[in-house]
């Protein structure tokens, strides 16, 4: 397929918003003490984030945002910014909130879940270390879905449709910490492994009022996060001011595959970047 053809306000939509789309971006954040919760109690928390990327991610993500639309793009150009966009679409910088509920099942066991803008989360801790007094280690296993991708067609409904968009998240964090009734520490490594695809039919068209033609662009991959996080909550009894910082490495790879009428040309990606991502919140616990 030469992509030669393909217009440039369709590709401008769909780059741009995935450029921007904080929707699709995970929650790094675990904001949580190495104490599990206590049997038969609940914790809440309150909580915003800020992720932040560099390297490749980022380099990627600036071919997004410095593009140039003026004009037919060379199959070479075309290539790079769907390239650059699907990346995008991975890990974008984002600010978001979330609130988590967490219940104490037994002394060892804790079960919970969190909501974000963009995602559903559910986890289940085991608290594998308790040394009298105050220190304490847990492991955690999570799995997020997505409630949607990014939202296209609230720019331009005419020149793109999203067909469908899935995204799951599975996630390790193993942590080590100190916890009394005034502050709670804590650190250790959080693994995620993420998986994911979209489709989107573009209008390759727009110079008369309807679209003359169109294409359909289908994404699939996978990404892998290695990370550390430290934190640190303040507070008396059953309420603290947390704060936690992550950091670490993010890669991810697929293809993009592309098809109009007869023609179609397929790609792969690969990327890798770091990831930082601080946190603020409020624990409490009832």
């Amino acid at each position: 397929m030469s992509l030669r053809s393909v217009s440039l306000l369709p590709l401008a939509c769909l780059a741009g918003l995935l450029s921007f789309g904080a929707a699709c971006s995970p929650s790094l954040s675990t904001l949580q003490p190495a104490r599990t919760t206590p049997a038969g109690h609940l914790q809440i928390t309150t909580s915003a984030e800020y992720v932040h990327t560099e390297g490749q991610i980022r380099e990627a993500i600036g071919i997004v945002e410095n593009a140039d639309f003026g004009g037919r793009m060379t199959a070479a150009e075309v290539t790079e910014i769907i390239d650059a966009a699907t990346v995008a679409l991975v890990q974008p910088p984002s600010v978001g909130g979330q609130l988590s509920a967490a219940y104490g099942l037994t002394q060892r066991f804790e079960l919970g879940a969190k909501v974000s803008g963009s995602a559903i989360r559910g986890h289940l801790r085991f608290q594998w270390l308790r040394i009298s007094p105050g220190i304490y280690g847990s492991l955690g296993f999570g799995v997020s879905g997505y409630l949607f991708g990014f939202p296209l067609h609230t720019v331009s409904e005419d020149a793109v449709k999203v067909d469908g968009f899935s995204r799951w998240d599975f996630d390790v964090p193993l942590h080590l910490g100190y916890s009394n009734r005034y502050f709670h520490i804590w650190g250790g490594p959080k693994l995620i492994f993420t998986t994911f695809n979209a489709g989107v039919t573009l209008c390759t068209d727009t110079r008369s009022a309807t679209c003359g033609s169109t294409a359909a662009v289908s994404i699939g991959g996978t990404a892998a996060y290695v990370t550390g996080q430290l934190g640190l909550a303040v507070g008396y009894k059953r309420f603290w001011v947390a704060a936690e910082l992550t950091v670490g490495r993010v890669g991810t790879s697929g293809n993009v595959d592309v098809v109009q009428g007869a023609r179609s040309e397929s790609g792969v990606f690969a990327h890798e970047g770091l990831v930082v991502s601080p946190s603020v919140g409020v624990i409490a616990w009832f």
